[in-house]
């Protein structure tokens, strides 16, 4: 499936990295769609993949059982999950959809 160039476009400005090297990285992918309220991942799993919000907001949440606090909303553009890159530390918030949201993931 081929990234499209807008996302590609929108990832290396956001993050200051060549549009080539975001390429690159982002081939390897494939499109999920998150229904309304799904979870992308939890707070203190193992790091699956890293993305880029093509389309709705996501939501970062820290904290457990029932006392969560939105610490950030992602949109249209936004890298997530990036420090699967960076080390095999669990994840230090959870994110979650509230209106459905679409990604492009990288195992």
């Amino acid at each position: 499936m081929d990234v499209p160039e807008a996302v590609i476009q929108t990832v290396a400005i956001a993050t200051d990295v060549s549009v080539d090297d975001i390429r690159t990285i982002l081939t390897e992918g494939s499109r999920k769609v998150y229904a309304a309220g799904e979870y992308l991942f939890h707070e203190s799993m193992p790091r699956r993949w890293l993305g880029v919000i093509e389309d709705g907001e996501v939501e970062l949440l820290r904290g457990l059982h029932g006392s969560a606090t939105v610490i950030a909303v992602l949109s249209k553009g936004a890298p997530i999950g990036e420090g699967a890159l960076l080390s095999e530390l669990p994840h230090t918030a959870s994110a979650v959809t509230r209106g459905g949201a679409t990604v492009w993931q990288v195992t």
